[in-house]
């Protein structure tokens, strides 16, 4: 194994690079924030590129599946007055489509791929996708643009701000503005954080899962063997005792111990020591055979090391092709089962954020700091399982401006504020992410369309377009406070 710059270094030749697009907004990754911040950059007016390394919309509510939760169950608990603005319009839209019950992991990510594409259409947006963004274009302390890698070779992007919605502030990284990698385990954060994701041993905390389909299952007589009764000896219950993440329906613990002590299969691994793999118990059924399922990985995940990320993907592809042939031979259900298909990538909750011109802190987020710069107001952490402030917290608009560089806006896991892994969770939920995407393409659209930069833009024009499209900054008081009344 090497590792990036031990061989040494090479200097890169320099050559001109032709320009492909010159736009007003060009938005780099296409998942949940980057989606709606590109519609709002277009439906603003703005000339918009939507860049993404795959060839379909949505990221995490797009081709990899949703995973957990659900598509926006968690809005009505996130957003006081539950979703507006293009959220809503897609949702809406998503509903006269359905062709299944709610909850169909495959059934609502296609449909979102699909409208993320039929909307981009109607409101304008260009569409580059299976493409590879790489170094940023800076000039005089701005950012003015990209260069993207494509089956066309290394291209030039032209844009009057750029929206880096890579969820791993891959952009932001590369263009040299502070980056905060990691929240350590630091014991104030709790309440929000839970005890277990502040372990000390754990300097970086994250978590994830791979999301993956089954077909041709015997659902009968799987249900009829999950629902048996087998007794579990005292050595049985000794060795569940932390091997057990969830799930797993009681007759198949003896199983899964038997293969684990014959090295058959191991439904628990470390693949470092401090980063865990393990399958869930819980298919999903969505009927005539199929089902979905994760595998999840936790503990201290770097989502800017390649090499890491490498091992990553492929020991959990491996292990879930071992689950399902594992099912197989010993689950009832299972004989003629196989793998259909497993999402593309697997994303994260946590990871690196910007340095904001203003960090939100989870002690803000709990307290229900507000800010004159709101852009919408989130109650995730108000609710009754959190304890935080009721009335929720302000969205800054600072958030989502790096420090020391115009020309650039992050939305997304990579904006500015502050969780380790799963927790806290109302800012990354993804009715947050998708109207911090939309407010984030509605600031890049009016930046450019005024002639200004992210940093000079009026905040209350910012503001009062927001309210135009359903935003809720507040109770009509502390409108007219922000004079918005």
């Amino acid at each position: 194994m090497t590792t990036a710059g031990s061989l040494g270094t090479l200097v890169e030749p320099q050559k001109e690079v032709p320009i492909a697009y010159d736009v007003d907004v060009a938005v780099v990754g296409a998942g949940i924030g980057g989606l709606f911040a590109a519609l709002a950059a277009g439906k603003q007016g703005a000339k918009t590129l939507l860049l993404d390394r795959f060839g379909s919309l949505g990221g995490n509510i797009g081709p990899a599946m949703i995973v957990l939760g659900s598509l926006y169950g968690e809005a009505d608990g996130t957003l006081v007055g539950g979703l507006a603005g293009l959220s809503k319009e897609l949702i809406d839209r998503l509903e006269e489509l359905r062709g299944v019950p709610a909850h169909n992991f495959p059934d609502e990510t296609s449909i979102v791929s699909y409208l993320g594409i039929e909307m981009a259409e109607e409101y304008g947006v260009e569409l580059l996708l299976s493409v590879w963004a790489a170094d940023p274009i800076i000039e005089d302390g701005r950012m003015t643009g990209l260069f993207v890698e494509g089956k066309s070779g290394r291209v030039a992007v032209q844009a009057k701000v750029v929206v880096d919605a890579t969820a791993d502030v891959d952009i932001a990284r590369r263009a040299g503005v502070p980056i905060i990698a990691a929240t350590p385990p630091d014991p104030s954060l709790a309440p929000l954080v839970r005890p277990p994701l502040l372990e000390p041993e754990y300097r970086v905390w994250n978590d994830t899962g791979l999301f993956y389909l089954v077909a041709n299952i015997d659902f009968d007589a799987y249900q009829a063997f999950a629902d048996s009764r087998v007794t579990l000896g005292e050595g049985d219950r000794e060795w569940l005792r932390g091997r057990n993440p969830g799930g797993f329906p009681q007759p198949l613990l003896p199983l899964l111990r038997q293969a684990w002590e014959s090295g058959e299969y191991r439904h628990m691994q470390d693949l470092e020591p401090t980063v865990h793999m393990a399958s869930r118990g819980t298919h999903i059924h969505y009927g005539n055979g199929l089902a979905g399922n994760h595998v999840t990985v936790r503990g201290e995940i770097r989502r800017e090391d390649m090499e890491q990320h490498s091992r990553l993907e492929a020991a959990l592809r491996k292990h879930i092709f071992e689950t399902v042939q594992f099912y197989r031979r010993h689950v009832p259900g299972f004989e003629q089962a196989y793998l259909l298909c497993v999402a593309p990538y697997f994303g994260a909750r946590g990871g690196p954020c910007i340095e904001g011109e203003h960090t939100l802190t989870v002690q803000e987020a709990y307290t229900g700091r507000k800010f004159d710069d709101v852009m919408f107001r989130n109650i995730h952490e108000g609710l009754p399982m959190h304890g935080g402030e009721p009335s929720g917290h302000d969205v800054p608009y600072r958030m989502i401006q790096p420090k020391g560089l115009d020309g650039l806006l992050v939305t997304g896991r990579g904006a500015a504020y502050i969780r380790r892994g799963h927790d806290p969770t109302g800012m990354r939920s993804r009715p947050s992410i998708m109207m911090l995407g939309e407010a984030t393409g509605i600031a890049a659209a009016l930046a450019a369309r005024a002639g200004a930069t992210p940093k000079t833009l009026d905040v209350r024009q910012l503001q009062q377009a927001l309210l135009r499209q359903g935003f809720h900054l507040g109770d009509d008081a502390r409108l007219a406070e922000l004079s918005l009344r």
